[in-house]
């Protein structure tokens, strides 16, 4: 309820402030608007208008004729625009006079363990970004721009070592927080020179936990047992179909306990901590960028241009580009990649709304394949 206060109250203030609206006037129109619906007998449209939450309403081919007045008509009638395609191939042909370039990695997704093409950060695929990033003699800082909620221990743990070889080689590292960078997310993140988030980012959610699913009391409800013999203890421990081996829980219990300390300890070194500083503000506990920075977890409030900036003045360069550090795709895959873009297509597979949250969230369990079971993610980060 904390945090999602403070979200509510920068988004209310945001509004406010760039459609010049008291706040009075916005909380009315949210939390009554059954009685702002009514008023304008049932028409959301004209509500959003009168009430200043849009400048006017127009049909699509309105729209297209304020574009052409305002940018004018191209060869073909239509106003006058070019594709992102070319937009980038024009910057990067200006960008291409610097030599000395800010490289950008994005970490998008689930850290699962392993290659991972598309969405989600895989632990050797994203890791082998970074080296790229790293033997890359024109790249003289590195920005890590995290969305993610976490995932894999192992992976995470993976990448963090491989950032920290990043900064002994001299590249400065900023990290900028997107939406969430949390758990495994922060985990990543931790080492870096600076930290930036935006007050709206969704952080911490320092912990460590194990999951092991067992299907013994619905079978049992089949009239299904599971019988046998081993010759240890902990022989069939770790069988779906059997209650899980007591001394296979203890046994996970402690691995999750020394990952705890472990997190703890990466945290109060990256930030010049103590462990025990930590564990006050950790304990899987979500906190708003606002607040992370007055924790101490984060060191300014801004957005990805701002962070790219600073990392381009502890690299001392005035003049330098942006260069982002993408994957090289297989042939195969980026011609299907092209042809998807373009026909409007999209590889991803739409889901209900109602089941959405409920489906990413098995989709992201599914995904992280940690080697140990244990997983340092954020589950509220997920949430709608």
């Amino acid at each position: 309820e904390e945090w999602l206060g403070q979200l509510w109250g920068n988004y209310r203030q945001n509004v406010a402030s760039n459609r010049s609206l008291e706040r009075e006037q916005l909380d009315h129109y949210v939390n009554r608007i059954d009685e702002v619906m009514a008023s304008y007998k049932g028409n959301l449209a004209r509500a959003a208008l009168e009430e200043k939450l849009v400048d006017r309403l127009v049909t699509e081919n309105q729209w297209g004729a304020l574009m052409r007045d305002n940018v004018g008509i191209d060869e073909d009638g239509d106003y006058y625009r070019v594709s992102h395609r070319q937009y980038l191939a024009l910057t990067e042909a200006l960008d291409a006079a610097n030599t000395n370039a800010v490289g950008v990695l994005v970490a998008q997704g689930v850290i699962a363990d392993g290659e991972v093409v598309g969405d989600g950060i895989g632990g050797d695929s994203f890791s082998e970004l970074i080296r790229k990033a790293r033997k890359n003699d024109a790249i003289k800082a590195v920005v890590l721009r995290i969305d993610s909620g976490g995932g894999s221990a192992f992976a995470s743990e993976q990448i963090r070592q491989e950032l920290r070889l990043l900064k002994q080689s001299g590249k400065p590292l900023v990290v900028s927080m997107g939406s969430s960078a949390a758990s495994g997310g922060y985990w990543i993140a931790a080492d870096a020179d600076e930290i930036w988030a935006t007050p709206a980012t969704i952080t911490g959610s320092i912990g460590i936990f194990g999951a092991f699913p067992t299907i013994n009391r619905s079978l049992a409800k089949l009239g299904i047992a599971t019988d046998g013999i081993g010759t240890t203890e902990v022989a069939g421990g770790l069988r779906v179909d059997r209650p899980l081996n007591p001394v296979v829980k203890r046994a996970l219990q402690s691995g999750i306990e020394h990952g705890y300390q472990q997190f703890l300890s990466v945290v109060a070194e990256g930030r010049d901590m103590l462990p025990e500083q930590v564990d006050k503000i950790a304990q899987g506990r979500v906190w708003t960028g606002e607040d992370a920075r007055q924790l101490g977890l984060v060191d300014q409030l801004g957005s990805l241009e701002d962070a790219i900036q600073s990392a381009a003045n502890l690299a001392g360069l005035t003049q330098y580009r942006r260069q982002w550090v993408s994957p090289t795709l297989p042939p195969l895959q980026a011609l299907v990649n092209h042809l998807l873009e373009q026909t409007g297509l999209s590889a991803r597979v739409a889901v209900p709304g109602w089941w959405s949250p409920v489906s990413g969230l098995v989709r992201d369990f599914l995904q992280m394949r940690d080697p140990n079971g244990m997983y340092a993610y954020c589950t509220e980060c997920s949430a709608p």
